[in-house]
């Protein structure tokens, strides 16, 4: 459990990013324009704040939202499946937030613009097309509502950032203990819930800077379990709704390891356990040869199958690895490769795309009654774990 490298300790509402005790909500004026590919929504006054669960305030935000049309990367699949009888392919809906205030005492430049950090669409571009290609098709993430905000969300405590005090933190000043942010307000800002609950979104993106408080992942909604966050409570979400917090200071790799432990906190529910036994397939998957020499698996979201077990993604260590036999699941034949860091090209983005391509992805249902295709449980978990 941690928040984003460089937001703090904990998480903040960017609208959101990527949680536990939280509250205060807004909520935005809108005016609908018909549906189209490509359309924009424009909030002319400064939204209202309401009550949902929380009395924290919420920030004051003069908000641009902007629709955008989905993207719809080519999938570029690092293997064939032997079978792919049964198999559901899907493509969740995300609501895009993002979190980037107006500095007036910078020439009214974005946060973005003025620290010269990551355009987050262009990081969202490539994290669907990451995700579509490694998941082997299966799994291609649509934006279907872009909403900027110029403003950085409330603290779960009730603390609100000022221009200048954000600043000084994020030059090396005092910054504000705890971080987390109010992801009740956050969620209430752009009714998150109200659109999850109409089937008009499936997931909840936030992108905000350092210090924002955002969790990397995060579940509201009912039967809501452990996402390397505790859940998100008192929303008005009837499903649940994964909410995954990103960083624009940071990169690519930063975001698929965010989504990594996710797919960690998800993997471990679906078996029940997640430790250094070879027991069953998620333990088998996620080991490294440093805590059973010889029969790592693949690895997981810090740590290659040959690393120490921190952030080593690059070791030309040289270990035994049953990974690439999960090209075969469930039909695993035990069958182990020498493997280092060369098999994914020996980057932090290289891995976590390589780890995710290796996980199983046929249809049906395996010997130990679960599915052989992970990805539903990692996309739709309302369907296929309630």
């Amino acid at each position: 459990m941690r928040l984003q490298n460089g937001f703090a300790p904990i998480l903040i509402v960017v609208g959101v990013l990527v949680i536990a005790a939280i509250g205060g909500a807004y909520y935005f004026s809108k005016q609908i324009t018909p549906k189209s590919q490509t359309r924009d929504l424009i909030v002319a006054s400064t939204p209202q704040p309401t009550s949902e669960s929380s009395p924290n305030p919420s920030p004051t935000v003069k908000p641009t939202l902007k629709l955008s049309p989905s993207t719809s990367p080519t999938p570029t699949s690092t293997s064939t499946p032997t079978s792919t009888s049964s198999r559901t392919n899907y493509s969740p809906k995300v609501l895009l937030l993002i979190y980037n205030p107006v500095l007036a005492s910078q020439g009214n430049r974005k946060l973005v613009d003025y620290k010269n950090w990551k355009n987050p669409d262009t990081l969202t571009a490539s994290i669907i097309s990451d995700l579509k290609s490694s998941s082997h098709g299966i799994v291609n993430y649509a934006v279907v509502l872009r909403i900027e905000l110029d403003g950085i969300p409330v603290k779960a405590d009730g603390f609100e950032w000022s221009e200048v005090s954000y600043l000084t933190c994020i030059s090396g000043g005092e910054c504000h203990n705890p971080d987390l942010a109010n992801y009740q307000a956050m969620i209430s800002a752009v009714d998150a819930c109200g659109k999850r609950n109409k089937g008009e979104i499936d997931e909840l993106w936030i992108w905000g800077g350092p210090n924002f408080g955002y969790w990397e992942s995060n579940l509201a909604g009912p039967n809501a379990f452990w996402y390397n966050s505790s859940p998100t409570v008192g929303t008005a979400c009837q499903k649940l709704l994964p909410i995954m917090g990103f960083n624009y200071e940071r990169g690519e790799a930063e975001a698929l390891e965010s989504y990594g432990h996710r797919v960690e906190s998800t993997m471990k529910k679906v078996y029940g356990s997640w430790e250094v036994q070879y027991t069953h397939a998620w333990n088998k998957f996620a080991l490294l040869d440093k805590d059973l020499p010889g029969k790592g698996g693949c690895g997981n979201a810090h740590s290659a199958v040959n690393g120490d077990g921190g952030y080593d993604r690059a070791s030309t260590k040289v270990v035994s690895s049953s990974c690439e036999d999960f090209l075969n699941y469930p039909n695993l034949t035990g069958n182990t490769a020498d493997i280092n860091c060369n098999a994914w090209g020996c980057s932090a983005d290289g891995y976590l795309k390589w780890w995710y391509s290796h996980m199983p992805y046929f249809g049906g249902t395996g010997p130990d009654g679960k599915l052989n295709n992970w990805w539903p449980y990692i996309v739709d978990a309302d369907h296929t774990l309630f």
